[in-house]
């Protein structure tokens, strides 16, 4: 089965989120980690990729209709040899509560864990796991500690009222949607730190979320059957801020 594996150094991507009008949300922070990330898997874009892209996604405009304007899931993918692959999937319902499961934290070596690379089955085959479960979501534990979500980047509330949101430097996906929206929660007087959501933080913390351009914000009320938190007003707090980030005309940028 892993023969059918592609190899993380073969693409890198990013998933964005799309107004249907030719404007991506958080553009600069999605092309900056899709540079970065390239380079740490041996490659770099393409020059023009900036043209690739707006050439694939000028028919998709002119063919929406009647569905222009609505949002979507838009994932790009640059390949090594310069390849550019749209893909459009309707975005699903924002939920207030999840609930997950923990599984062990796939890992590559010290400089592919965290990029968003080309070998994401175990992330997929995660998110069905958690789904088998009856749960909404899978949290990858690593040195009994949570390091990453399948398709989200967790955090909590320390009772200090602190957020400690799971370091880069320990494998997480750095999260453009907490990058997007990171002004907005400091004027809101969140106290943001990175690093080790140990198991005991995480079983006295105040309220534990998650971030990801298709779950927005959203609190996670157990993990493994036992219940995480005992508030909900942080993520209410995070989900306002999204919501006037999102409503924001200069959070977006006109890419076709």
């Amino acid at each position: 089965m892993d023969d059918l594996r592609n190899k993380p150094t073969d693409a890198v991507f990013t998933t964005c989120l799309w107004d249907g009008r030719g404007h991506v949300l958080d553009w600069p922070l999605h092309l900056n980690r899709l540079k970065e990330h390239a380079i740490r898997l041996g490659f770099e874009l393409p020059s023009d990729m900036h043209q690739k892209i707006s050439e694939k996604l000028e028919p998709f405009l002119i063919h929406q209709g009647e569905l222009d304007g609505v949002q979507q899931l838009l994932r790009i993918e640059v390949q090594k040899n310069g390849n550019c692959e749209l893909t459009f999937r309707t975005p699903p319902i924002l939920q207030r509560q999840m609930k997950a499961i923990s599984v062990e934290a796939p890992r590559w070596n010290q400089i592919i864990t965290g990029c968003k690379h080309a070998d994401w089955l175990p992330y997929i085959d995660a998110r069905r796991l958690a789904e088998s479960h009856g749960t909404d979501i899978s949290m990858f534990m690593y040195d009994n500690a949570i390091v990453d979500a399948d398709r989200a980047t967790p955090a909590l509330m320390t009772n200090d009222g602190e957020l400690w949101v799971a370091s880069e430097q320990l494998g997480c996906v750095r999260s453009i949607t907490l990058g997007g929206m990171l002004n907005k929660m400091v004027a809101n007087g969140f106290s943001i730190r990175y690093g080790k959501l140990t198991e005991r933080m995480i079983r006295t913390c105040r309220e534990f979320v998650v971030f990801g351009t298709g779950v927005g914000v959203t609190r996670i009320t157990e993990i493994d059957r036992i219940r995480i938190g005992t508030t909900q007003s942080i993520a209410d707090e995070l989900q306002t801020c999204l919501a006037l980030h999102r409503e924001d005309p200069q959070s977006w940028t006109k890419v076709v």
